[in-house]
């Protein structure tokens, strides 16, 4: 059975100790996933819903022997680049991010796209519900 097979069938009851008690192992799997999302969905990956995945990102970083030094699914956001993303789900413009981190609107407009290239996301708004989805920002 493949990885997609299982979450396809997970989809309904939510196993997530099954995935998460795998370990890194199933991590490295699970992001992936994610990574295959960026470029093209993998076959039969759009038979499971989005919010699984998620769910299983959330579990596995939160159960790497409970310190906050987990492997991340995704590629990590750099301290920069999660501050924006928070400014964006805040509502704020890239003129007015610029503004408040005393940075130019170029460098504003690099965290973005750095940030919707690691996310998967093409519009900023897309990076947002994305980045809520992964528990990323509340």
């Amino acid at each position: 059975m493949s990885l997609v097979e299982a979450l396809t069938l997970a989809q309904t009851e939510k196993p997530v100790r099954i995935f998460v008690d795998e370990g890194p192992r199933m991590w490295r799997l699970l992001g992936g996933l994610v990574a295959a999302g960026r470029r093209a969905r993998p076959a039969g990956a759009n038979r499971f819903l989005p919010n699984t995945l998620g769910l299983l990102i959330r579990a596995a970083r939160g159960s790497a022997t409970g310190n906050r030094s987990s492997p991340s699914l995704i590629e990590s956001l750099t301290q920069r680049e999660s501050e924006i993303l928070a400014m964006l789900a805040a509502g704020k413009r890239n003129q007015e991010i610029a503004v408040a981190l005393v940075v130019t609107l170029d460098t504003v407009i690099k965290h973005v796209t750095h940030t919707l290239d690691k996310l998967g996301a093409t519009t900023p708004t897309q990076a947002v519900a994305r980045a809520r989805q992964l528990g990323l920002i509340p």
